[in-house]
């Protein structure tokens, strides 16, 4: 029996967002992007996301192998709740993007957190006492 693909969304697709997305999409079905409304239309004028790597490889995917939303709340009115939300914000707007996720608290999405700063885990599970809370890192191997 093949298991079913977990459904994974990115919020925030700057540097480390934008590694991210791309590799899921590139390995997954299932990712979306939630990215503020100024980069929206940019990935979509540039047919999707392109990462160069330090090696010099450029990774590509483009705007049909992902869904794309300006705010959490558009993901949520199309009736999408990730199994995953991994949050790839600067640390000042922590708190303010918790809050704009309350809406997932409880439903059993784990949320992963991709920012550095003291106190982003703790303000989490504050926020969001009902979900599993992963802190998260990306690093890479030579």
């Amino acid at each position: 029996m093949e298991e079913e693909s977990k459904s994974i969304a990115v919020l925030g697709i700057g540097l480390i967002g934008s590694y991210l997305a791309t590799l899921l999409t590139k390995s997954r079905s299932n990712t979306y992007l939630i990215a503020r409304s100024s980069i929206k239309p940019k990935l979509e004028q540039n047919n999707g996301l392109s990462v160069t790597l330090l090696s010099g490889e450029t990774l590509t995917v483009i705007k049909e192998d992902f869904e794309i939303f300006s705010t959490v709340s558009e993901l949520i009115d199309t009736g999408i709740t990730p199994d995953y939300l991994i949050v790839c914000v600067k640390r000042t707007a922590a708190v303010e993007v918790y809050n704009s996720i309350k809406c997932f608290d409880g439903k059993n999405t784990s949320i992963v957190l991709m920012m550095n700063g003291v106190g982003a885990l703790a303000e989490a599970k504050q926020i969001l006492p009902n979900n599993e809370i992963i802190p998260g890192m990306v690093c890479r191997s030579r």
